[in-house]
């Protein structure tokens, strides 16, 4: 759609052309202006951006991610009490999870970025889903879940998209469910496909940018 655009303040005018992308997730905008109104343009991409992140649907809500796009999901209400492990790994689990984003504010004031990656290594069916689960019931409304299987993730770009959704939906909580169908062994010199998604994984979780309140 096309657009013009006014400053209720200044009454400086704009014209907007808008492109939603409704193929893929991108969203473009283009602004033409007078030379003259050139910092109302800027900022007006400065009050879009903001409005993005207060209006964002997506936004401690629970999601879906499979090949770079969500969606809303539903996820089994699960209490820590349904689960039979030791009450000690669920204090581990606990703490390096659900209370790490709980206590943003005060790592903040200390100036600290938390951030936090666990991984969970057990045969079937011994209640990691569950787990997730519990986690996920326990910040219900709080922070954003994403959910995500190997089989979600294809290629390199996937897992780049999958983290630039968490770092504008923080804190967010990444939930990756079988992972080995993605992450393969690192001493294999062929360059493969496979190799190119775990080595973006790795990159994207401890590299140039940093994961201020995600826990993966």
């Amino acid at each position: 759609g096309n657009f013009f655009v006014e400053h209720i303040a200044t009454k400086k005018r704009m014209f907007v052309s808008l492109d939603l992308c409704i193929e893929s997730m991108g969203c473009s905008i283009s602004v033409i202006s007078k030379s003259s109104d050139q910092q109302s343009a800027v900022q007006f991409f400065a009050d879009v951006a903001t409005s993005l992140v207060a209006n964002d649907i997506y936004y401690k809500k629970c999601l879906s991610f499979v090949r770079g796009r969500l969606d809303f999901m539903e996820v089994k209400p699960t209490t820590w009490d349904q689960i039979i492990i030791k009450p000690a790994l669920k204090e581990q689990i606990h703490g390096n999870t659900v209370s790490i984003l709980d206590s943003m504010d005060k790592f903040s004031s200390l100036g600290m970025t938390p951030n936090q990656n666990m991984i969970l290594i057990s045969p079937p069916g011994m209640a990691k889903t569950t787990i997730f689960r519990a986690i996920s019931n326990d910040v219900e409304g709080r922070i954003t879940r994403i959910w995500c299987t190997g089989k979600s993730i294809d290629q390199s770009d996937d897992v780049t998209s999958l983290f630039e959704a968490a770092r504008s939906l923080s804190p967010c909580i990444v939930i990756i469910e079988d992972m080995d169908l993605f992450g393969g062994d690192r001493s294999n010199q062929s360059f493969s496909q496979d190799n190119r998604v775990l080595n973006e994984f790795l990159a994207c979780l401890d590299g140039a940018q940093e994961n201020s309140g995600v826990v993966v």
